[in-house]
């Protein structure tokens, strides 16, 4: 996945993510080659057996709001560099009816068992990507995001790892608002 992928937001978008916020409760790297174990919680669904989706791991009044502006989204597999994480969904969400766009906005979710969790997070730190931790999370951050690609703490695209899964959004602050833990 290339970090460099244009996500500039526009001022109605902008807006939605503050709103959506409130809604939502807060809530060895592994070689190219390499296949990450699975663990019981790596099938990427719930007990109901349902999957993560571009309309399942935000909430739904984000996706109303989505649409309410002409906005759908496109679903893609989910990775960390060049390796694909088998049952997580990355979500682009913009208007595709006008053709090529920039203006959009990332989600993505992944179940991630234990002992993968480290390595992923050593890949993207020998990257170059900064690690931080608080409320028991790891976050990853593109280490020079564009100011304009960026939330109001100067944050880009992001990666979070909790107890499961693994998170990722086009700015730290967009995490806040994924809402599926599988």
């Amino acid at each position: 996945m290339s970090t460099g992928a244009a996500r500039r937001r526009t001022t109605a978008v902008g807006a939605l993510v503050p709103s959506i916020l409130l809604l939502a409760s807060c809530a060895s790297p592994l070689a190219p080659d390499a296949t990450p174990s699975e663990s019981p919680d790596a099938a990427g669904s719930t007990g109901s057996g349902q999957a993560p989706g571009c309309d399942t791991i935000i909430p739904a009044a984000l996706v109303d709001e989505f649409a309410d502006i002409g906005w759908s989204s496109r679903a893609d597999p989910f990775y960390i560099g060049p390796n694909e994480l088998s049952g997580g969904v990355s979500c682009t969400w913009g208007n595709f009816d006008v053709g090529a766009t920039d203006i959009v906005q990332m989600y993505g979710w992944a179940p991630l068992a234990a002992e993968d969790a480290s390595g992923y997070q050593e890949y993207l730190a020998d990257e170059g990507w900064i690690r931080e931790e608080g409320d028991g999370v790891v976050y990853l951050t593109e280490s020079m995001p564009s100011s304009e690609w960026a939330d109001e703490n100067g944050y880009g695209m992001t990666y979070a790892f909790g107890d499961g899964w693994v998170a990722l959004s086009d700015t730290k602050s967009g995490l806040d608002v994924i809402t599926w833990r599988g």
